[in-house]
């Protein structure tokens, strides 16, 4: 249900974190440009994001899905 969409996005937040402290530090240590520790985790992360969106389902596709259930749990 919403519990695990709401883990996964937690996850994917602690992820960006995550990766965005590692490249601040590959920055500072010198074997990452800033630039590029800069916009490294909003470019993977970005990419993640679109692809979640076109993978989501459209406000069509829920609206089947939940008549479904209904019926379901009707009959």
């Amino acid at each position: 249900g919403s519990g695990l969409h709401l883990a996964i996005g937690v996850i994917i937040s602690v992820l960006y974190i995550l990766f965005s402290r590692f490249s601040l530090v590959f920055a500072t240590k010198g074997s990452f440009t800033p630039f590029l520790a800069a916009w490294t985790p909003n470019i993977i992360f970005g990419f993640l994001a679109f692809y979640l969106y076109k993978k989501a389902p459209s406000k069509n596709e829920m609206v089947i899905v939940y008549l479904n259930f209904l019926l379901k749990l009707l009959f």
